[in-house]
């Protein structure tokens, strides 16, 4: 979906390498692209079309619900965007790093234009998977965990 206040998730986060996701993913690199890489696969729905698709749905009496994944699955965000991971690099995590305000902030402005275009009452945010090995070595993520009195990582997934 395109974000309009983060434009990198578009023209990186939607494009890979490989038209075949399997092949993509196991051939180790898993690298994203922009669409004028050779041989790029992918894409976006812009806004506009997905406030016509949900028209299209209501009128046929269907509520359609979106899904943002968090905290894992997130490897296209942070191609895009890898400040908001505890690592702060490129394609060595799909998680996002609860420790950072940063985090927090951009998840707030993607739900913000997410829920605009989608009026269900309902939302999906994925939560599942999450690696969470790198929180426990991540300085900010520790901190967050001792600011908050949370004893795992597990516990900083839940907050």
């Amino acid at each position: 979906m395109e974000i309009q206040r983060y434009p990198r998730l578009n023209t990186i986060g939607a494009w890979r390498t490989d038209s075949l996701w399997k092949t993509w993913w196991n051939n180790g690199k898993r690298h994203y692209a922009t669409a004028t890489t050779p041989g790029a696969y992918g894409g976006y729905y812009t806004q506009d079309e997905l406030r016509q698709l949900v028209n299209y749905a209501a009128e046929r009496g269907i509520t359609i619900v979106p899904e943002i994944e968090m905290p894992a699955h997130s490897e296209e965000v942070l191609s895009a965007y890898p400040e908001l991971s505890c690592t702060h690099e490129p394609y060595k995590q799909a998680d996002f790093c609860p420790g950072s305000v940063a985090t927090y902030d951009f998840l707030e402005h993607v739900l913000e234009e997410v829920m605009a275009v989608f009026p269900s009452i309902d939302i999906h945010v994925g939560g599942d998977e999450a690696g969470k090995a790198s929180w426990g070595k991540c300085p900010l993520c520790k901190k967050k965990m001792q600011e908050e009195g949370i004893a795992t990582v597990d516990g900083l997934q839940t907050y």
